[in-house]
């Protein structure tokens, strides 16, 4: 990512992490979903692998995550 004082570099692996951490605290969110888009086949995650069910992109100097979540309700 450019910015006004110079370069920020983020590995894309550290952002989902700490989403998909952030995610599993929420209130609602039984845990991160694996998505084999192959078979359509949904697997629960543990908390420790939270990060798979999260994919990071960045375009434009902008981050866009998705979430692959489960939710009671």
């Amino acid at each position: 990512m450019n910015a006004k004082m110079g370069n920020i570099i983020i590995d894309r692996d550290v952002l989902a992490k700490y989403a998909g951490a952030a995610t599993a605290e929420c209130i609602g969110i039984v845990g991160m979903a694996a998505v084999n888009v192959k078979d359509g086949v949904i697997k629960l995650l543990k908390k420790e692998n939270a990060g798979r069910g999260v994919n990071v992109y960045v375009v434009d100097n902008r981050i866009k995550v998705e979430l692959h979540i489960i939710v009671a309700y």
